[in-house]
């Protein structure tokens, strides 16, 4: 086996390491979600 590096996007969940701990971010899949359904104006917050 080898080391792929660090995970980026999994299942639509983007991984963000960020100085030891790990993030999750479900934002392009509410992204996607909000434009499926005509909502226009929306924030995302981080």
């Amino acid at each position: 086996m080898f080391d792929l590096g660090y995970l980026n996007f999994f299942l639509d969940v983007k991984f963000i390491n960020i100085s030891a701990k790990i993030l999750l971010s479900q934002r392009t899949y509410v992204s996607q979600i909000l434009k499926e359904i005509n909502i226009k104006d929306y924030i995302l917050s981080f």
